[in-house]
C-alpha cells in the first residue's frame, strides 16, 4: 500500500465512520499535517465509532494496521 493509497483509504474510512463533523475534520487535518505518524490513533477512533464496521472495511483497517501502525 502506497502513501497515496493510505491517505485515500483513511479519508474514506473517516468520512464513512466518523459522524461528528468537528472530529471528522480534526482527523482529516491530522492525516494531512502529521503525515502517517498518527495512523494508529486514527484507526482507534474509527474502530471506536458507534457505527458497525462492515467486513470489507474491517479488512481494509487490518491491512492499514499491518503496513503503517
Amino acid at each position: 500500500m502506497t502513501d497515496e493509497q493510505l491517505y485515500k483509504n483513511l479519508s474514506y474510512l473517516i468520512n464513512k465512520y466518523i459522524v461528528n463533523s468537528s472530529k471528522k475534520n480534526k482527523l482529516l487535518a491530522e492525516i494531512e499535517t502529521r503525515g502517517f505518524h498518527g495512523v494508529k490513533g486514527v484507526l482507534h477512533d474509527i474502530s471506536s465509532s458507534k457505527i458497525d464496521i462492515d467486513d470489507r472495511d474491517s479488512q481494509l483497517i487490518k491491512d492499514i494496521a499491518f503496513y503503517f501502525a
